[in-house]
């Protein structure tokens, strides 16, 4: 039997995920004490990345990262950028992003260190 392809909402999850990791400067992510910002694909489980629907057929995506120590809001809005140009150069399959809030809940002490 083939495997069924990703909704739309979890294509989208799994892309923010995938651009914010893909940065230098982002050393992990984070699904929080609750658990609560993950998103699931059956099995497999996106911590650190959550997608809800918003008006207009966009999705909104809530990301909590670790990051090195630097600036924090220019990574964000590069985060941001990277995430958009993303989506937009994605298959049709992947939803499009909407609101994206990005939470930095630690700084990782070792430089060098990546979870």
């Amino acid at each position: 039997m083939a495997a069924l392809a990703p909704s739309p909402r979890l294509a989208l999850a799994r892309l923010a995920l995938d651009a914010a990791l893909a940065h230098p400067d982002v050393v992990g992510a984070r699904a929080g004490p609750a658990g609560t910002c993950l998103t699931t694909d059956g099995a497999k489980r996106l911590e650190g990345v959550s997608v809800a629907a918003e008006a207009g057929e966009r999705f909104a995506v809530s990301l909590r990262l670790l990051s090195r120590p630097v600036p924090l809001h220019p990574l964000a809005d590069d985060l941001r950028r990277r995430i958009v140009t993303a989506a937009a150069s994605a298959p049709a399959a992947i939803a499009q992003p909407g609101a994206i809030g990005i939470e930095f809940v630690d700084i990782a002490e070792d430089a060098g260190a990546r979870s």
